[in-house]
């Protein structure tokens, strides 16, 4: 969206917008969605019960939460989740959350340090997207895995939809070439591939290609009412995150 927004991007082919819902890309034509992935929370069962565990992200700022959640503040994924946090509930609030979580939380580099810190039971949660998960099964299989994934119901911020997009580079050198690769990420056949590497463990967002079947169903996901748009850039976000001590 910086990009975007100073200008630097070509116009996505009509054709290539029209094949993704178009509240997964640019209003303005300037780059188009091609997967999602859902912000989760990984916990142990060993540790914690699944009806034990928290309605909103918020609460995991609560005193009931310390020593009993794992973050990764300085991973590119975490970020968006304080952009979705201050633009639902405003900086005051956001600004306490995270300074809750640096009191409540055990911090990682990275999702994958959480996950694993889940299911190797060193932690009874922890917030990541879900395909960390999903790739963490896949390497351990089913004997290995000792942790789950919980959804965020209700439109809680905990269960944001981050998109991954693609763009073009206005001095770009080969535009027909470019706009042409585009237009291959969101056919059916290359979003059916992505769908089923077991690499990924992303939703496709062409509408009729089903995401790997260790994801939950796109539809039945709750995310919050917040659009792209909305969640910008996050450059305000890594300011209240020095500003609670997690960066």
């Amino acid at each position: 969206m910086l990009l975007e927004e100073k200008g630097l991007l070509a116009k996505v082919d009509p054709a290539t917008l029209a094949a993704i819902p178009a509240r997964y890309s640019s209003p303005q034509g300037a780059w188009v969605g091609v997967l999602a992935r859902e912000n989760v929370l990984a916990y142990n069962p060993a540790l914690i019960q699944e009806n034990q565990l928290p309605a909103s992200l918020l609460d995991l700022a609560t005193p009931a939460w310390k020593g009993r959640v794992a973050i990764a503040p300085s991973d590119a994924d975490f970020l968006p989740l304080v952009s979705a946090m201050l633009v639902l509930k405003g900086h005051d609030v956001t600004l306490q959350w995270l300074k809750g979580l640096k009191t409540n939380s055990q911090v990682f580099d990275d999702d994958e340090g959480v996950v694993a810190a889940v299911n190797r039971r060193a932690v009874a949660t922890g917030v990541i997207n879900s395909y960390y998960w999903a790739r963490l099964h896949a390497e351990l299989g089913d004997k290995g895995t000792h942790s789950a994934v919980y959804h965020f119901a209700n439109g809680d911020v905990g269960g944001l939809i981050n998109v991954s997009g693609v763009a073009i580079l206005k001095t770009s050198q080969n535009n027909d070439a470019a706009q042409k690769f585009l237009a291959y990420l969101v056919s059916d056949r290359a979003q059916r591939l992505i769908a089923s590497n077991k690499v990924t463990f992303e939703y496709p967002l062409r509408a009729g290609v089903a995401p790997d079947p260790i994801l939950k169903p796109f539809d039945q996901l709750s995310p919050p009412a917040i659009d792209m748009q909305q969640l910008g850039d996050d450059s305000a976000v890594v300011k209240l995150l020095r500003e609670a001590g997690l960066l």
